[in-house]
């Protein structure tokens, strides 16, 4: 089932596979308890447990037993370093709507895939080009991939895709954006334990 959430500047989709609290506390898009800070994720904080009672020693307040909860959080108090934290698999998307700004993620394994596309005052963000496709942009394929792909078989081109205009967010990084300008903040924040 999709779930979403939607406002005058941005649109968060999610279909959700639960396995860690089935109830509705657990859906996505989630926000913190003001609904300043909406989420949409895909992986596992395996360390999630801990975190969360550093988090709830530091006075937050959790509503669910998710580790969705624990990133929303985390991010709350240690912004971007919050990524030095997480041990385990994710790709996601933090939309922080006091700061108009959007804040994409990726394990630093690259075991999530997160892809986007930008065209100078939107993104769009999913975890297949398939469905950033589905939004009218162009299906150009991008030639030097696919030639990578017949001659090395190799499906690894940096952040290069088998389509032109859809990069791969790469493993271990994070991107920041300004949806006010539609300009990158930052792109490319490497992602290591602490």
């Amino acid at each position: 089932m999709m779930s979403v959430y939607t406002d005058e500047k941005v649109s968060l989709g999610h279909s959700r596979l639960s396995i860690i609290d089935l109830s509705q506390a657990g859906h996505q898009p989630m926000s913190n308890e003001d609904g300043s800070l909406w989420i949409t994720y895909n992986g596992e904080v395996y360390n999630a447990e801990e975190l969360r009672d550093e988090l709830l020693a530091k006075g937050h307040v959790l509503k669910s037993r998710t580790d969705t909860e624990i990133i929303i959080h985390a991010f709350e108090q240690y912004g971007p370093d919050c990524l030095h934290m997480f041990n385990g698999m994710w790709a996601f998307c933090l939309y922080d709507k006091r700061k108009s700004k959007l804040f994409i993620a990726r394990d630093r394994f690259g075991v999530k895939p997160l892809y986007f596309h930008h065209d100078g005052r939107r993104l769009i963000f999913s975890s297949m080009p398939s469905a950033i496709l589905k939004s009218g942009i162009s299906k150009a394929p991008d030639e030097k991939s696919l030639m990578q792909y017949l001659a090395f078989n190799s499906l690894h081109h940096g952040e290069s895709t088998f389509f032109k205009g859809i990069s791969s967010l790469l493993p271990g990084h994070y991107l920041e954006f300004d949806l006010e300008s539609g300009k990158y903040l930052a792109s490319a924040g490497k992602v290591i334990l602490r």
